[in-house]
């Protein structure tokens, strides 16, 4: 045997249990690989969000941040849906429908909606969203604790179409126009002493419970629709019995029809009329000689005040025309909740400041306490209206919450919350279908 043929010849190996354990090794190495290898990316394969973020080192737990609930399956939101927050990153269940400036079908029926519930005047709805509807929002959702963005999410149209959403309420811990004019009526009856601040706490619902005690209505502190209606009413009771309105006199205003009206202006010119007539009778006051001076003397009082002289002769339409000049003075001015002017309006306000400044003494009602003032004429047909008489109009559950006032030529001026300001609307079958009934001051 040669050396060449001795390399070539390789002795039999031993096959053995040695071998058999090194494959069986190898084996158990590969599986504990594929096994790792899955266990550690099975999660990204049901999460491609989260896979992509690990990739690319975007995703970034921030402490306190909600992520907000997933679509299914991963789908991203629909074009024009947007979760809506506060800014800051705190995103809220639900998805934005409807906002400031947007004009849908579907507003006109949030408007009548949130009307019906007492968040708005009783106007004719429109399918723009203004600042009123934004603000009326604000206000539903303060009742229901929902975040006040002034903005209609998913959330609140369920809860506007449930039939479940609380009316409008005043309660300990709001703030705004409403608290303000809340405490300037309880303190006008005496019943709120501390300052007007615009903020409903302790004091202004003490001061409530205390009106509703007075007025035998239900004690729970919280001005609701039952407390308003007799809060902002001539049926609404003072502290004190003593205590008389001084409006209340003067609220009669000068009715066209009525002849105790041409009595009350020109006070002082009856009553020396009637003294020296009987001056047989013994009064230690008159006296024969001075029987022309309480003549005179009322004279120079009524001088300086040229409206009593013309009001027996002439009608009232003078004061009239003074009202209406006032009134369309406002117009364009906007519409803001619970605002009396000068510079902005809510539809009672407005009523509430001309009539002032047309020299009608009134106290701050709403437009369903305006509609109770007995002493002003009542007008139930819509064709016995006349130019400037008061106008009322209810919403859907039948209760006023809307005052204008007729121009005549079919059209009414008032502070419209859906136009957003002090407008004149045409006599259209809104107002045919809406009107309750009619008061003549003038």
């Amino acid at each position: 045997m040669n050396t060449k043929d001795f390399t070539k010849y390789k002795p039999r190996q031993n096959r053995g249990l040695l071998p058999f354990l090194k494959r069986f090794r190898v084996i158990i190495s590969v599986f504990l690989c594929i096994f790792t290898t899955l266990f550690l990316f099975i999660p990204f394969l049901f999460s491609p969000e989260l896979a992509m973020g690990a990739m690319t080192g975007s995703v970034e737990a921030n402490e306190g941040e909600e992520t907000g609930e997933e679509q299914p399956g991963g789908e991203q939101e629909a074009p024009g849906e947007t979760p809506f927050g506060d800014g800051l990153g705190n995103e809220s269940v639900g998805t934005l429908l409807y906002k400031l400036g947007d004009d849908n079908s579907d507003i006109a029926r949030i408007q009548e909606t949130l009307m019906n519930l007492g968040y708005m005047d009783s106007d004719e709805p429109t399918t723009k969203f203004g600042s009123a509807l934004e603000d009326a929002v604000k206000r539903i959702q303060r009742t229901h604790y929902l975040e006040e963005t002034g903005t209609v999410d998913e959330k609140l149209m369920a809860l506007l179409e449930s039939g479940t959403a609380m009316p409008y309420v005043i309660e300990r811990g709001n703030k705004g126009n409403d608290v303000l004019m809340l405490q300037t009526r309880l303190n006008e009856l005496g019943f709120y002493q501390d300052k007007n601040n615009g903020y409903f706490g302790v004091a202004t619902e003490n001061a409530v419970g205390m009106f509703q005690a007075k007025n035998e209505l239900t004690v729970n502190g919280r001005a609701d629709l039952e407390t308003r209606s007799v809060l902002y009413s001539p049926r609404a009771r003072y502290s004190d019995d003593s205590m008389q309105d001084p409006n209340l006199p003067l609220e009669t205003g000068t009715p066209a029809q009525p002849s105790p009206t041409a009595t009350r202006r020109p006070d002082a010119s009856p009553t020396p009329r009637e003294t020296p007539k009987p001056s047989s009778t013994p009064k230690p006051n008159v006296t024969p000689t001075p029987t022309r001076t309480p003549a005179i003397t009322p004279r120079p009082t009524q001088g300086p005040a040229p409206t009593p002289a013309p009001t027996p002769t002439q009608p009232p339409s003078a004061n009239v025309e003074t009202f209406i000049s006032i009134l369309t003075a406002q117009l364009g001015k906007p519409y803001v909740w619970s605002t009396e002017g000068p510079d902005s309006f809510d539809c009672s306000g407005l009523v509430y400041y001309c009539l002032r400044q047309a020299g009608v003494r009134v106290s701050r009602y709403t437009a369903a306490g305006y509609s109770q003032v007995e002493s002003w004429g009542l007008i139930s047909r819509q064709s016995d209206l006349k130019r400037g008489d008061l106008v009322f109009f209810s919403n859907s559950s039948g209760y006023i919450n809307h005052v204008g006032v007729y121009l005549g030529y079919n059209s009414y001026i008032h502070a419209s919350s859906s136009a957003g300001e002090v407008v004149i609307s045409s006599w259209n079958n809104w107002a045919v279908t809406n009107f309750e009934l009619g008061r003549r001051v003038f």
